[in-house]
């Protein structure tokens, strides 16, 4: 498996999934429609980033009485990085909203006037 159908958003009552050793290398979008997801183990697949609405599945224990080891290490995380994955959803929640904070400032455009 190298990466789960969008349809994933249709267990709207989900509560645990466990997805270790997958070889995944990408999570849908509508995983984040999971809201509540309170158990998500991805280790040891081949994820570089999770979806950019990751944050808002706010019931998830992430890491606080789990051992990170089976939430998240063991992939090649870039986005967020791993050390943000291993503090937690809230951290996971800021790093997307100050990277889409950054972007849009990147692409508004220089209203200064030269004199």
């Amino acid at each position: 498996m190298y990466e789960m159908p969008d349809s994933v958003s249709k267990l709207q009552k989900l509560e645990s999934l466990l997805l270790v050793f997958n070889q995944l290398e990408r999570l849908p979008d509508s995983i984040c429609s999971l809201t509540g997801l309170h158990l998500l183990w991805l280790g040891n697949n081949r994820l570089r980033a999770l979806p950019k609405r990751f944050g808002q599945l706010r019931n998830l224990d992430w890491g606080l009485r789990h051992t990170s080891s089976a939430v998240i290490d063991g992939n090649p995380m870039e986005r967020p990085p791993m050390d943000v994955c291993k503090k937690g959803i809230d951290a996971i929640a800021k790093y997307f909203s100050e990277s889409n904070a950054n972007l849009s400032n990147s692409t508004t455009p220089n209203t200064r006037r030269r004199r």
